[in-house]
């Protein structure tokens, strides 16, 4: 979509999707707090992220649209780890900020990392409608948005065999429900592949 897209406003526009997807696939992170997520956030040295804010889809003193206001709950104000692709993204975005800031007239610097080609932070829907295109494009059948990408994260996770707690911590959820929910679908798939495995096992024994 990046390739074909029809000018350097929208090639930046699908270039940001493609760092956002990937970067709440690998992180677990709510949009709204990835879309408020500033430079100061960021210690790239030390691979951490701190999350202390989601966006509000409102206009603050200066016409500009989107203010960033505080977490959805205590337990969502966090510092999680980053692995090295996530620096990469980050470090990636900074600099087309860096060269818009330069070069740009129209860019505005609000200290955003995930922005449009004003400076403001990438609006809900338009993720979700890069998601919408990409999956039709792919012919995928379920539908994607960016809730579907934390979800996925947390299945990761539960994979690798990370404890609830740690999950919780990581995604920011102040409620075990919400996280278990997720983790026993996932954990009851594993199960099932692994008797469907045993049996096959078994299966091969016999021949």
């Amino acid at each position: 979509m990046k390739l074909t897209a029809n000018n350097i406003d929208n090639r930046r526009h699908y270039l940001f999707m493609y760092y956002i997807v990937e970067f709440l696939s690998l992180n677990g992170m709510r949009i709204g707090e990835l879309l408020a997520i500033e430079n100061e956030n960021v210690d790239l040295i030390n691979k951490k992220l701190t999350i202390d804010g989601t966006i509000q889809r409102k206009a603050n003193s200066k016409g500009q649209y989107g203010v960033k206001d505080t977490t959805k709950n205590l337990s969502s104000y966090r510092t999680i780890d980053l692995t090295n692709r996530s620096c990469e993204i980050l470090k990636s975005c900074m600099l087309e900020n860096k060269k818009a800031i330069q070069w740009d007239t129209r860019y505005t610097d609000r200290n955003f990392i995930f922005t449009n080609y004003r400076g403001n932070h990438i609006y809900f829907h338009r993720v979700n409608e890069a998601l919408e295109k990409a999956r039709i494009n792919l012919n995928i059948k379920n539908k994607i948005t960016t809730h579907t990408l934390r979800h996925t994260h947390i299945s990761f996770l539960t994979q690798m065999g990370i404890s609830l707690k740690t999950i919780m911590d990581r995604v920011g959820h102040s409620d075990y429900r919400t996280t278990l929910g997720i983790y026993t679908h996932v954990t009851n798939q594993m199960k099932n592949e692994l008797i469907n495995k045993l049996e096959d096992i078994e299966q091969k024994e016999l021949l």
